[in-house]
């Protein structure tokens, strides 16, 4: 994929940044895709990513390098790939409801707002007639120290 001064050895991933404007579709698919990695969350943490600055150098944190013999070094704690998968797997599903749950909670809000401009314009051009409901409606004061009282 590279010309790298490493051409003898191969490598199961590559840590880089692209130059700008590269997209990495085409390496990608030269590589099996997506499909062909086992874990798409591994070495994506805050903590590993914090040893990789520790054996990285540079002129700036963005820029930093990091060499073969020292990235050999560099510790890496694996589970067995079964319990990896396992791991990516879990926080797939928690993942994917979480975000059914926001898509499910904008659909509410959308359909809220919906009502709320329909209800204005049937007050509006006199469809629905609210002038006994007004009364009976509490003050906004009222609504405020109940709220406050239930928390």
């Amino acid at each position: 994929l590279s010309n790298d001064a490493f051409p003898s050895h191969e490598f199961d991933f590559m840590l880089s940044n692209p130059p700008y404007g590269k997209s990495w579709k085409t390496d990608l698919e030269r590589m099996g895709g997506k499909t062909g990695m086992r874990d798409p969350h591994l070495y994506h943490t805050s903590a590993y990513m914090t040893e990789v600055n520790k054996y990285s150098g540079g002129i700036v944190a963005d820029r930093n390098r990091l060499y073969w013999e020292d990235f050999k070094q560099m510790p890496a704690p694996c589970p067995p790939p079964d319990e990896q998968c396992a791991i990516a797997d879990y926080i797939d599903r928690e993942a994917n409801f979480t975000i059914d749950q926001i898509r499910m909670r904008q659909e509410q809000i959308r359909l809220a707002e919906e009502y709320r401009t329909r209800l204005i314009a049937d007050v509006v051009t006199g469809k629905l007639d609210v002038r006994g409901t007004v009364p009976a409606l509490p003050r906004q004061a009222d609504v405020v120290v109940a709220d406050l009282a239930e928390a």
